[in-house]
């Protein structure tokens, strides 16, 4: 007996350390990454935009328009270094002297959450035909803190150079587009001088007008004209001629085209042409969208995986003619094939707009493919005022697939490990977009799912592992409740999954099952003290009542130690085992920013699990 009692206290002392286990569970926690530095493009000019801030290409040897930026200080610096060097897996496409800084007022003491300017300059080295031109500049300061944001620029064979814009023109400098004042239908402006540069030598040289893709009901052959044409069908390497191009509308409102000069090679150069009759409408950009990403400003939407829908924006359209206006419409964007990925989501503007007034629309990105994708959108009304905004955006990519056989057998009570990996392309993740996650609907009952790690941190163009972990119950071993991700909202358990704390994957002893022909004695001493009792022991002798009482105190107390340490068939009251059969569930990942914030781009990764009975 004193061996019997000695087992089950080691028993219920090992019961007891599970319990405590259970009760205090090792914690892992996630440190916050400390506040980095935001860049953004002070009023960007019209070349290509996306979170790879793009120059108009430039024939090597010209330097493009200078391009300002700004960057929001997230802690206090004693003055800002800046470097350019290659982009990880681009080395080819950069070379020193790209891109340089032309002036900075980051070179002072500066406070958290002080702006300062840095003005930068494209000029590519390189004499390759429409080459692009890579290079990540990074930006440190003393205490090391490092932002590093990308740019790009192409090169070219022949390129335009523009003349200043008019004092009349809103516009800011850019190297390809041009805007005219306006001029009354029929007038002629001031003659403008249009100087084409050779970077090495090229024949068969044509120049022409063409419509704008997209705003083909705005251009007529008489609209723009060459005053003069000094360039010949041929241009030797390093020279330059020079066009005078004057703007003669022939008809009322927004008037555009592309001054193009290609060669025999396929080398071409483009500059957008512009000019108004009237300027009745006018949209400028509402207030930015909340949301840590580039391209919150202007007409640059977000960079968004494709079929993701990115934050929308909101614009404002004004009447400023000075007369009540009618016929207000608001055409689909076109310009295909990138016309589907923006889409006219709301609109608060009526048919009529009274002088002075304005009135709110929305526009949002899709990006049906990675890359890219621009389009313009045109608001007209009756009196033949035209209002034009070219919106832009970038459509990245991701995708997440097991690395293993995606189906797994697990006893009820077991464990589940499905390894799996996420694969970005070379945009996804440059503004430190994370993938994140979650546990499928359909998960078996009473089991529970978490990830590692949570979210999932991705490098540009590199594959990010990551598991699934999906514990089920036993009839022994309740599955805990875990948190799959700490502090975002997603669900974690299945229906009917055991309730408790939030817990650490633990490991919990199997309940000893005791032999029967041990079990049969000790009842059958029970049964006959319990026979004893009710005959009432002061029927037989002494001596014979002592034995008896002696049989029925060891009766109890075994079976006390049998119920406390899991005896009889092992089964705890109250506990339930996962179903036993195959399930095939979708876990869905989603996409967040560098702040957390969702963005509206999800994929799915099958897998398979099979419970089975241990």
């Amino acid at each position: 007996m004193r061996r019997l009692l000695a087992m089950c206290a080691v028993t219920l002392g090992l019961c007891a350390v599970f319990a405590a286990a259970r009760k205090h569970p090792g914690v892992t926690a996630m440190a916050a990454g400390a506040g980095r530095d935001s860049v953004t493009v002070a009023d960007p000019p019209g070349c290509p935009l996306g979170p790879v801030f793009t120059f108009c290409a430039q024939v090597p040897g010209l330097t493009s328009n200078a391009q300002g930026f700004q960057t929001t200080l997230a802690h206090p610096t004693n003055g800002l270094t800046f470097s350019f060097g290659a982009i990880p897996g681009y080395m080819p496409n950069f070379a020193a002297g790209d891109f340089s800084i032309q002036s900075t007022t980051c070179n002072t003491m500066l406070k958290a959450g002080d702006t300062c300017d840095f003005v930068i300059l494209f000029a590519p080295t390189t004499t390759i035909t429409a080459s692009m031109r890579m290079a990540d500049l990074t930006i440190t300061n003393p205490n090391e803190d490092v932002t590093v944001f990308p740019v790009e620029g192409g090169g070219s064979a022949i390129a335009f150079q523009l003349p200043a814009l008019p004092a009349c023109s809103p516009a800011v400098a850019a190297d390809n587009s041009y805007t005219y004042c306006d001029e009354p239908v029929g007038g002629t402006s001031a003659t403008e001088s249009f100087t084409l540069t050779a970077g090495s030598a090229v024949t068969g040289l044509n120049i022409t007008f063409a419509a704008v893709p997209g705003l083909e009901s705005e251009f007529s052959a008489g609209d723009f004209t060459f005053e003069s044409n000094g360039c010949g069908g041929t241009l030797l390497g390093g020279n330059s001629c020079a066009l005078g191009v004057a703007f003669t509308p022939t008809t009322a409102d927004l008037r555009a085209a592309q001054l193009t000069a290609t060669d025999d090679a396929g080398d071409s150069t483009i500059v957008s042409l512009a000019g108004h009759t009237t300027t009745g409408l006018t949209i400028t950009p509402g207030a930015p969208a909340a949301g840590n990403c580039f391209g919150g400003a202007g007409y640059q939407f977000c960079t968004e995986p494709t079929a993701g829908t990115a934050k929308s924006k909101t614009l404002i359209l004004t009447n400023t003619s000075g007369t009540m206006v009618s016929g207000l419409a608001f055409p689909a964007v076109t310009n295909p094939p990138t016309a589907v990925d923006f889409a006219l989501e709301s609109n608060s503007c009526l048919t009529t707009l009274a002088a002075g007034a304005n009135c709110s629309f929305a526009i949002a990105f899709t990006p049906r493919a990675a890359g890219l994708r621009q389009a313009p959108f045109i608001v007209t009304d009756a009196q033949g005022d035209a209002a034009t905004a070219n919106f832009a955006g970038v459509g990245d990519d991701y995708t997440v697939v097991p690395i293993q056989p995606a189906e797994i057998t697990v006893p009820q009570g077991g464990t589940a490990t499905f390894k799996a990996q996420a694969t970005p392309d070379a945009v996804f993740g440059v503004n430190g977009e994370q993938i994140v996650p979650a546990c499928p609907a359909n998960l078996p009952s009473f089991s529970t799912c978490a990830f590692n790690p949570c979210p999932v941190v991705i490098t540009p163009g590199m594959v990010a592992p990551f598991s699934i972990v999906i514990v089920t119950s036993s009839a022994k071993v309740s599955a805990p409740r875990v948190n799959p991700c700490s502090g975002l909202a997603s669900g974690n358990a299945a229906p009917n999954a055991p309730s408790g704390p939030n817990l650490v994957l633990h490991v919990a002893p199997r309940a000893r099952s005791w032999p029967v022909p041990l079990f049969l004695p000790l009842a059958l001493l029970a049964i006959f003290g319990a026979a004893m009792a009710a005959g009432g022991v002061r029927a037989f002798p002494k001596r014979a009542r002592t034995i008896a009482l002696l049989i029925l105190a060891t009766a109890g107390v075994t079976a006390s130690a049998l119920i406390g340490c899991g005896g009889g068939n092992g089964t705890a009251p109250g506990l339930s085992p996962t179903p036993t059969g195959s399930t095939l569930m979708t876990i869905p990942v989603n996409a967040t920013d560098s702040g957390g914030n969702p963005i509206s781009a999800s994929r799915g990764m099958q897998i398979t699990l099979d419970v089975v009975s241990p």
